[in-house]
């Protein structure tokens, strides 16, 4: 998914290791990070000044975790339906 896919008005970006969150309208997210930068390299852009992002490790958790928590919820949303076969086409 590029960042002109995103599928809400609102980006919401947040990180499970420093709890930073912060949000942009979709037309300021996209003059951001562009308009076909993928979801996961423009997380990079946005947390390029985090001090986790970048850092070495080994360990999982001292690494940046920046996400989108709307597109987790989104996507467990939209499989539930296909699932029910509401809106999508499951077997």
């Amino acid at each position: 998914m590029r960042a002109w896919d995103y599928p809400f008005k609102t980006v919401r970006i947040a990180c499970k290791v420093c709890n930073r969150r912060g949000q942009y309208s979709k037309a300021r997210f996209v003059e951001i990070v562009g308009r076909n930068t993928a979801l996961p390299t423009a997380l990079g852009v946005i947390a390029k000044d985090c001090p986790m992002a970048g850092k070495p490790s080994n360990i999982i958790h001292d690494r940046c975790q920046a996400h989108y928590p709307d597109l987790i919820t989104y996507s467990q949303n939209k499989a539930g339906r296909a699932m029910r076969g509401v809106g999508g086409v499951a077997d």
